[in-house]
């Protein structure tokens, strides 16, 4: 990855020669990006919290278990 700005934008809004091929590029680089982007910050977090309130679930079921034994 690049530390100088992002480098797929100028793909996006080429013209001239050849820009439709570095068009469409730049468009699904840029549209990976942001997927990942709104991936990490949303659905990673979720999943774990998802995870953790069914392994705690499971943890209070079988203490339940356990007590009525």
């Amino acid at each position: 990855m690049s530390n100088r700005g992002h480098p797929h934008i100028p793909l996006a809004i080429a013209s001239g020669p050849g820009s439709k091929a570095q068009n469409s590029i730049g468009v699904a680089v840029m549209g990976g990006a942001i997927a990942s982007t709104l991936l990490g910050i949303f659905f990673i977090p979720l999943l774990f919290v998802v995870t953790w309130r069914l392994f705690q679930r499971r943890q209070t079921r079988a203490k339940r278990n356990l007590a009525a034994e």
